[in-house]
Formats: structure tokens, C-alpha cells, sequence
């Protein structure tokens, strides 16, 4: 780009606010019709009754209504415009916010976070501040999932290159990719697709309602309907109407169960269903370039129809069964039998799509979900996309730094390890960066496997299982200690050497809930099983006897962080070194929290 990327989406968020000023304007002008216009016809129609006109109530009648449909049908597109114009401006400006680091209030996928997981909790990848709210732009349920497990397991090499690719190509395409997220966000809190409404659309069960011969019971209503006209020439007795009024109520009767197998679990989905119609719809005016996404487009395409249009009409099914409570629907009913007609649409609907369905919402969440890196990476064009190596172990990095951390006060550090069994052992003062590199390298190697680009200048990765052990607490409700809480970790990692996928491991500040000399042998102890089993990975410790082990083991490699002490202040750089550390700060420091340590 040759603006900076702060600049185009600062224009952008001032044009989108300009436009949406505009609509706003309209908005308040077409309402304000509305009110005048509905005035003036009770005014006009109250005086030409009372002035005994009936012929020029019926023809200002019939004007009032057309104008004010029409000034609805113009305040209705208003409004969508003028929300369409609101969800782009925030999203430019929420694209500023994430660029300073700002993630408070953003989506942070708060319900996918799983204390047992392999990582999720000690790299923030969920939550306020964390990895789910600097990527995600998704919106819709299928979008928002697809994201969190894209973020919570590693991808196979095939799968990431794919993803690659096809973020490159949706990187082109920065218009099209905010309308996709404006349109997802326009339904925000909409998108919950009721599970019964996927099981009776998925059914195999295709039998109409009335059997067979469902058509026939169109007689009833074409029979009723014929004899009002005749009782109405006092042809035949209005009784007769009403019998056949009965029988037709007996029959819509019979209809309720299925009825209500139907509308059990769409009412809450209608709006989800307008979602997803809209987004589909917008995804149907692309031709893409790249495998991945032309796959998922092929979802979308049907012999002689739009997946949007069928959706579309499934929606409009739901929407007249759900608006059986409307005043008018029950007399509607008797005469037309209109919940055989709606059934009827609806086991057509889906005996012809409701299989597709699912698969449909699917492909819409995966286009989110790689829109969403598109978005990630537009706004960190100095992120690098990975290379990805069909080596058992490797991670190596030029420039690595933290995502999370904004620029202006990122450290960055070039770092690797790669071999079966390789260890690296990382040492330092207190507060001097340790736990926050151990994070660094995972975070990344989450971004990498999941398809996005790095906050790095390079890095060349395998395709790895990232564990983690760093935030281990005590639980009065499972009345489990610190220190247990950290060897359930640890023997959750060990649980997995077995499985057969390389495992990335980081452990900070190992068995720190023990005595020094328990804690040095069973580090000591650990570092070796890991390695026996071929395992590579990260320690960090405050142990320095831990890295002699280094001496005598050519697979651990020593590194540190370093601060100096300046009269009463604590400096750091932040730098990886090689090495043992051998400057501390613990004295100092707690000399400055008013500890007397000559006294």
C-alpha cells in the first residue's frame, strides 16, 4: 500500500461516517413525512365524511395508502443503508483500534475458552486482549466457530499453504471484504441457527401432510369459498358455509403436530436466516481465483437457482408460519387453508435443499473466517506469511515479536530451534521478558498453523502441537494446590507424546510450587524424559543449575534476559542472549516494595 495503513482506514471510517450522516438526515426526513403525510389523510378523510363525499374518500383513500407505502418502502431502505453505512464506519474504526493495541470491547470469543486445553488459556487466545479479538472480523455463528478452531488446533501443511493463498487473494479485495463484514454485522446477535430446525430440515422423512393425495384437500377450501358466493346470492343457506367452515378447522386441526415440528425451531433462526441470506448473496457476485475458495463458492451453486434464493424462500415459509398469530390469519386460514399450503412449501424446500443446508452455512463461515485473516494481514502489512516445512521439528524466526504488544513498544527477537528432542532453556531476572518470549514464540506458531501471517520478519515452522504450561492456580472449588494444578499440566503433556504429532512445549517457570531442591531434580528429571521421547520445546526458569545440564547435553541450549541496575532503577532491554544469565534483580526489587534486606 502506498499510504499508510492507518491513513486508508482513517478515510475510509471519515467517508463511511459522512454517508451515514447523510442517510441519517434522510432517515429523519422520511419519518417525518411519514407523520405528516398519515396526519394530513386522517385530517382530509374525517372532513370528506363529514361533509357526506363517500366517492372522494375512497379515491384521497386510495392515494394516501399508495404514497404512504411507497414512504415506507423508502424509509425501509433507508434504514438499511444507514446501518450499512454506521457497520462500516465502526469497522474502520475498529480496524484504528487494533492497530494501537485498543482490543477492549472487541469480540474476544469468550465462550470457545477451555481451561483444559493445550494452550488457549496461557496464550490469551480468547478473552479480553487476546488473539480471537486481534484477528476475528467474523460475525455470524459459523464464522465465529470456524475462527476459534482455526486458532485452537494446528492445521496439516497442505491445509496452511491453502489458506495462504487464499488470504492473498481476499487481501485484494478490501471493499468487498467490509461489505462481507458490515453485512455479518448488520445481523450481530442474530445468527443462531436453531439445532431443531437443522434436524427437521436434515430429516429423511419426506411424507407430505394428508398423504398422497394432499392436493384433494384443496377441494375443502375451494368448496367453501364457492358456497359463500352462492349464500351470498341467497342461492344456498349460509349454514351450509358454516359446516363446511367446521370441517375445514377440524382439518387444520389435524395439521398442528406438523405445523409445530416446523415453527418449533425457526422462530429464533428467521433473523439468522436473513443473515445468512444476505452474506451468501454477496459471496455469489465473486469469482475467485484460488482452489480453496473457489471450492467453497461451488457450495453456492445450484441447478437452475441461487443458494441465496432458496434461502430466501425458505425464509419466507418460516416467516408466514411463524405470523400465525396475526388477527387476520385464523379467518385466512378456514378459507385458504393456508397452513397446508406453507407445509406443503416447506417439505418441498426441504426434500430439494435441506440436506445442503448445513454445508452451506459452513462455506459462509469459512470465507469469514478467511476474510478475517485478509483483514488481520491488511492491517499488518509487515507481517510475513510463513514458510511451512515438512520437518518433524522447526521454528525459525527473524524479528519475532508479539502481536499483542503494539509496535511502538514491541521488542522483537531472532530466535530458533528445530531437531527431535531439542530444549531450550531460558533463564533471567525477574520481569525481565521471559514469560512474555516463551508467549511470543507460541502465539505465533498458533498464527502460523492456522493460516496467518507472523509477527516476524520470517520464520520457517513444521507442523506442530503447541502445549503449554504457564498459568497453573489453585482451586478451592476442586480443591486442587498451585503446585498439583501445574503437575496435572505437565502430565497432560506427557499424555501426549504418544499421540503420534509432534508436540512444541513451554513451560514457565517449571515446578515453581516446590522447594529448590525437589524443583531442580524434577526439572532435571523432566527436561530428560522430554527429550528421551523426542520432544522439543521451550523451559523458563530462575533455576541456574538447570542450564550446567547444557554442558554435558549437546540437545539444551542455553539463553537468557538481562537487566541492569542503575542507581535505584531496574533497566531491561528485552534481548535474547545466549548463555546463563548472571544479572539479577531481585534485591533491588524488593528493596522498592519497602523490604529492609541489610536490616
Amino acid at each position: 500500500m502506498s499510504k499508510d495503513v492507518s491513513e486508508i482506514f482513517q478515510e475510509r471510517e471519515a467517508h463511511f461516517r459522512g454517508l451515514f450522516q447523510n442517510e441519517l438526515k434522510r432517515y429523519r426526513i422520511l419519518s417525518t413525512a411519514r407523520l405528516v403525510w398519515f396526519s394530513i389523510a386522517i385530517v382530509l378523510e374525517v372532513y370528506l365524511a363529514n361533509i357526506k363525499n363517500g366517492e372522494a374518500m375512497w379515491m384521497t383513500g386510495l392515494v394516501f395508502v399508495c404514497v404512504f407505502v411507497v414512504l415506507i418502502i423508502w424509509h425501509r431502505r433507508t434504514v438499511k443503508r444507514k446501518e450499512f453505512y454506521r457497520c462500516l464506519a465502526e469497522i474502520n474504526a475498529e480496524e484504528l483500534r487494533r492497530i494501537s493495541g485498543d482490543l477492549k470491547g472487541l469480540d474476544g470469543g469468550d465462550e470457545f475458552t477451555d481451561p483444559a486445553h493445550a494452550y488457549v488459556a496461557d496464550l490469551d487466545i480468547f478473552g479480553n486482549n487476546s488473539l480471537y479479538a486481534l484477528v476475528n472480523r467474523a460475525h455470524t455463528e459459523e464464522g465465529r466457530r470456524v475462527m476459534a478452531t482455526w486458532l485452537s488446533a494446528p492445521a496439516d501443511r497442505d491445509t496452511v499453504q491453502a489458506r495462504q493463498l487464499a488470504v492473498l487473494e481476499l487481501g485484494e479485495r478490501m471493499e468487498w471484504r467490509q461489505e462481507l463484514q458490515a453485512k455479518g454485522r448488520m445481523s450481530a446477535g442474530k445468527q443462531n441457527t436453531d439445532d431443531r430446525l437443522y434436524e427437521w430440515l436434515e430429516s429423511d422423512s419426506y411424507i407430505m401432510p394428508g398423504g398422497k393425495f394432499y392436493y384433494l384437500f384443496f377441494l375443502l377450501s375451494l368448496a367453501l369459498i364457492t358456497s359463500l358466493a352462492l349464500a351470498f346470492f341467497d342461492i344456498i343457506p349460509l349454514g351450509i358455509s358454516g359446516l363446511l367452515a367446521i370441517v375445514n378447522t377440524l382439518y387444520l386441526l389435524s395439521l398442528q403436530k406438523a405445523v409445530k415440528t416446523v415453527t418449533d425451531g425457526s422462530e429464533k433462526s428467521l433473523k439468522s436466516l436473513a443473515g445468512y441470506e444476505s452474506l451468501i448473496k454477496h459471496i455469489e457476485t465473486q469469482r475467485f481465483k484460488t482452489e480453496t475458495l473457489e471450492e467453497l463458492a461451488r457450495t453456492f451453486d445450484l441447478e437452475g437457482t441461487k443458494a441465496s434464493e432458496a434461502v430466501e424462500k425458505l425464509n419466507k415459509i418460516l416467516f408466514a408460519l411463524n405470523s400465525r398469530a396475526n388477527i387476520f390469519y385464523p379467518a385466512m386460514d378456514i378459507l385458504f387453508l393456508l397452513d397446508l399450503y406453507w407445509l406443503i412449501k416447506a417439505v418441498r424446500w426441504r426434500k430439494k435443499y435441506g440436506s445442503s443446508i448445513r454445508s452451506w452455512f459452513e462455506a459462509v463461515g469459512n470465507i469469514e473466517a478467511l476474510a478475517s485473516i485478509s483483514g488481520f494481514s491488511a492491517a499488518n502489512p509487515a507481517y510475513r506469511f510463513p514458510k511451512v516445512t515438512d520437518e518433524r521439528y522447526a521454528f525459525e524466526a527473524e524479528s519475532l515479536g508479539h502481536p499483542l504488544i503494539p509496535s511502538d513498544r514491541r521488542v522483537t527477537n531472532d530466535f530458533g530451534l528445530s531437531g527431535d528432542g531439542s530444549v531450550c532453556l531460558v533463564t533471567g531476572s525477574n520481569m525481565s521478558g521471559k514469560s512474555t518470549f516463551l508467549r511470543t514464540v507460541g502465539v505465533n506458531a498458533v498464527l502460523a498453523l492456522g493460516g496467518a501471517p507472523v509477527c516476524a520478519d520470517s520464520m520457517r515452522i513444521s507442523v506442530m502441537q503447541v502445549y503449554t504450561g504457564m498459568r497453573t492456580s489453585d482451586s478451592l472449588e476442586e480443591n486442587v494446590s498451585s503446585f498439583y494444578a501445574e503437575l496435572r499440566r505437565i502430565r497432560g503433556l506427557l499424555d501426549r507424546l504418544g499421540e503420534g504429532v509432534p508436540v512444541f512445549f513451554m513451560l514457565d517457570e517449571i515446578l515453581k510450587g516446590t522447594n529448590s531442591k525437589d524443583r531442580h531434580a524434577g526439572a532435571a528429571a523432566l527436561i530428560r524424559q522430554l527429550n528421551r521421547n523426542g520432544c522439543t520445546g521451550m523451559v523458563s526458569t530462575h533455576d541456574l543449575e538447570l542450564g550446567q545440564m547444557a554442558v554435558e547435553s549437546s540437545y539444551l541450549k542455553n539463553f537468557h534476559f538481562s537487566s541492569d541496575i542503575d542507581g535505584d532503577e531496574i533497566n531491561f532491554d528485552y534481548k535474547l542472549k545466549e548463555g546463563i544469565c548472571k544479572s539479577f534483580n531481585a534485591s533491588k526489587l524488593m528493596e522498592r516494595m519497602g523490604i529492609e534486606m541489610n536490616a
